[in-house]
């Protein structure tokens, strides 16, 4: 039998780990990122922050496009919010995987209902019980930068607009933010990442011949775990 040398010997062990790190399954990802899950792949996603709590549910990936189902409850004012989340790739740029974010969805105020911060600071909120119900969509790009060492900077912007009913009194208005999204992702293991986002910026309200401006901040610490 031909005699290998060491330098061939360490050439194929090489290869052979190459292509081992190839078909290694990739970590995971997690909603606030651009980075999509595997074709397949489920999630669950559980997280905390200001305002609110929620948790989303990922169904089977395609690889381009992942959606879910998302719900949180906002404890200032008292909101309940469902939507259906949507991820649909738009393109990977050396480190960068940029995907466009859709999310339709309804909002239920119990003591008012506002996602902004305005010059009067009652404004959308109430003391007592006032009932408001709002469509939203949510539309935005998110970008996963991988960092290495199993981190991801992300970068995005969203603007999720709703109308709001007032059941209570009577009369609807519009409310726009316009946000900046910045955060980071760890990717603990091959089945969970722990994330962390905060998104802030302008928010523009319309109320029939009124017009305002205010201020729109949130933030989420959370973990996805796949199914």
């Amino acid at each position: 039998m031909a005699h290998r040398s060491p330098i061939l010997q360490f050439g194929l062990c090489a290869v052979l780990l190459v292509a081992l790190a190839a078909v290694k399954p990739a970590g995971a990802t997690s909603m606030i990122g651009g980075e999509q899950l595997n074709p397949g792949e489920q999630a669950h996603e559980f997280y905390i922050g200001f305002p609110y709590v929620g948790y989303q549910y990922s169904f089977k990936a395609t690889g381009k496009r992942t959606i879910g189902l998302q719900t949180n409850v906002n404890v200032w004012p008292l909101t309940f919010h469902v939507a259906l989340a949507t991820k649909t790739l738009m393109g990977i740029h050396g480190r960068a995987v940029t995907s466009f974010r859709f999310e339709p969805g309804a909002l239920i105020g119990i003591f008012g209902g506002s996602r902004g911060v305005y010059e009067n600071l009652r404004w959308g909120r109430s003391k007592s019980v006032d009932i408001r119900m709002a469509p939203v969509f949510n539309f935005g790009v998110a970008s996963s930068i991988d960092l290495g060492r199993q981190f991801s900077l992300i970068l995005g912007v969203e603007s999720p607009i709703a109308v709001w009913f007032l059941i209570t009194r009577g009369g609807y208005w519009i409310e726009w933010p316009i946000l900046l999204d910045l955060g980071l992702e760890f990717d603990a293991s091959f089945r969970s990442t722990v994330f962390f986002k905060a998104a802030v910026g302008p928010t523009l309200g319309f109320a029939g011949a009124q017009q305002f401006a205010g201020v729109s901040f949130h933030t989420a610490l959370g973990i996805q775990t796949l199914k």
